[in-house]
């Protein structure tokens, strides 16, 4: 447990202090704070900062003590470079008052910014770790999950201003970034300015997204370079589609679950952006190992209809899903496999181990749904 800081003292702990008091509980009179530098531990894979503060209140009123944690957003990160980060999403979405609009849906713990690159949240450890350490999700809280999801897709679904939003991500744009940055390297070509950025801030990308290849049999070495070539090959289906809000990367790291609420907890809104609703779902579910699931499909989309209270064409609907599928791994997936396919990655061999097997069959896996539509 970090020190004490008495609020009397003049230090740079009880400025920071004040900073989120003044936010936060403004009328209440302060003991003291608790300051902490980086409290979690998990790998990275951006410049992102954190700062875990605890405030101590005087006046014996309860909560006694407010746990918060400041999100600290780079400039400029390999994530930003690769998603075309104009603007913080995170701080965007709090000033655009999206997170009380999704608040009888989703627990997103925002509380407010301090500056354009600095988010104040509630500390939600122990939300978070409600699926660990095995990372499955229960199947009645996953329908909770994918009912909470159609109604957050249905309130923003085409027609909502928010969609139109020029900070939102877009996925064709994500995916020609990636997939040039990956195309270059793999290559060896060093005249890409973004491909020289990015493989400056990980310099295991080139030699795992080889290895990578080198470890495919032939015929999906060709498929994958060929949709390296030509990302429209899945963009376009999935970009015809109606377009509503979408977080993109849900998936168990990002998502938990508060009793308390009685609704999912949702961090990591980074790379929120308009695009079809199933590349939300298809994230989920792939990441459960559940992506070729009906029941768990046919259970979302039932909800979503209800929600918007009309039909959607379900077989175009369909195949956005399966090339969402696609997308998710071309752009999550090549990075997880590039990492555990080299031993220059930060990731311990041991874990590398035990990984590899599952990221190589998830690329034969998406080389077989690529197969088909090529």
């Amino acid at each position: 447990m970090a020190e004490l800081v008495l609020a009397a003292e003049n230090r740079r702990d009880a400025g920071l202090g004040n900073r989120i008091r003044s936010l936060l509980a403004p009328d209440r009179p302060v003991r003291g704070y608790r300051i902490r530098e980086d409290p979690f531990d998990y790998p990275s894979f951006g410049r992102k900062r954190f700062t875990e503060v605890e405030v101590s209140f005087a006046d014996g009123l309860e909560p006694a003590e407010l746990l918060c944690v400041l999100k600290r957003l780079p400039d400029k990160d390999a994530v930003q470079a690769l998603t075309g980060v104009t603007e913080h999403r995170e701080v965007a979405l709090i000033r655009e008052h999206v997170v009380p609009e999704l608040a009888d849906v989703l627990a997103i713990p925002y509380l407010g910014t301090l500056d354009d690159s600095t988010v104040v949240m509630r500390h939600v450890g122990e939300e978070l770790a409600a699926f660990a350490p095995t990372g499955v999700i229960p199947p009645s809280t996953l329908r909770q999950l994918l009912s909470a999801l159609a109604r957050m897709h249905a309130r923003f679904w085409e027609r909502h201003p928010l969609v139109q939003a020029p900070w939102l991500m877009r996925l064709p744009a994500v995916l020609e970034r990636c997939f040039r940055c990956f195309r270059e390297l793999i290559g060896g070509s060093s005249g890409d300015e973004l491909a020289m950025y990015v493989a400056a801030e990980w310099p295991w990308l080139q030699d795992g997204l080889r290895r990578l290849l080198q470890a495919l049999p032939p015929s999906d070495r060709r498929l994958m370079l060929r949709l390296l070539d030509d990302p429209s090959i899945i963009a376009v289906g999935i970009d015809s589609q109606p377009r509503t809000l979408c977080h993109f990367d849900f998936d168990v790291r990002n998502v938990g679950w508060s009793g308390a609420l009685g609704k999912p907890v949702v961090i990591d809104w980074e790379m929120a952006g308009a695009a079809s609703s199933a590349c939300d779902v298809a994230r989920l579910l792939t990441s459960q190992r559940l992506g070729g699931d009906q029941q768990w499909i046919q259970f979302y989309f039932d909800r979503l209809e209800e929600a918007l209270g009309e039909k959607v064409e379900r077989a175009d609907w369909q195949e956005a899903y399966e090339l969402s599928r696609i997308a998710a791994w071309s752009i999550f997936g090549v990075v997880f496999a590039s990492v555990v396919n080299t031993p220059a990655s930060p990731f311990p061999d041991a874990l590398k181990n035990v990984l590899r097997p599952q990221a190589l069959s998830d690329a034969r896996e998406i080389a077989d749904a690529l197969r088909l539509r090529m």
